[in-house]
């Protein structure tokens, strides 16, 4: 009972990841509304990183099971995961042990390859790097979104600069500009000045003779 709740407890957990996932990726195309975080690459792979755990099998499993489908959790097309209680119930009664090994296998070693720890222990190597903080530039151990969040904020203070610069040109341009205008509103004032001297001019010879 007690490892059923827990798978119970992870699933709903797992749900609700993906709820806010969704919620955040999400495109309308009958609104043309998407969600903040819609087309981020890093989302996408948070979620591919998770459903691959569940769908690749555990090698070196002991007893019956290497897949969660195996202990009746399944992926539904919106991502979320279901449990047939039976079939858990059933692997339970059946092979205890093996269906604790799916999800703990090799949880006491280490550099291993991904998929040769059990599902429990790919969850928590995986969602640790995803959520470290963020040390440094060179930092090879940064988390996924600390690492996002951190490249976002250097994107926006570069379009601040940018903008700021593009501030300064406008008003060196707009200087420069308003000097142009006046010098050509200068000469035009000047060329009609010489236009009327000159048809004063004209007409007064136009007179004389």
């Amino acid at each position: 009972n007690a490892v059923t709740a827990k798978i119970n407890s992870f699933i709903s957990s797992y749900n609700a990841a993906i709820g806010i996932i969704h919620q955040q990726s999400v495109y309308d195309p009958t609104t043309n509304k998407a969600g903040v975080l819609s087309g981020d690459s890093t989302i996408m792979n948070l979620q591919a990183d998770m459903q691959k755990i569940l769908s690749t099998p555990v090698v070196g499993a002991s007893g019956l099971y290497s897949v969660a489908s195996q202990i009746g959790i399944s992926t539904q097309p919106d991502g979320t995961l279901t449990i047939d209680s039976a079939k858990l119930s059933a692997a339970l009664s059946s092979n205890f042990n093996g269906v604790v090994d799916l999800f703990t296998h090799n949880s006491n070693t280490s550099n291993l390859s991904a998929n040769q720890y059990g599902i429990a222990e790919q969850f928590n190597q995986v969602l640790t790097q995803i959520t470290k903080p963020y040390i440094g530039p060179n930092y090879s151990g940064n988390g996924v979104i600390a690492s996002r969040i951190n490249s976002l904020k250097g994107q926006m203070t570069g379009i601040d600069t940018q903008v700021a610069q593009m501030e300064v040109l406008m008003v060196q341009k707009e200087a420069s500009l308003n000097a142009q205008f006046t010098a050509m509103e200068t000469l035009v004032s000047s060329l009609q000045t010489q236009g009327s001297q000159l048809t004063s001019a004209m007409a007064a010879m136009t007179k004389t003779s």
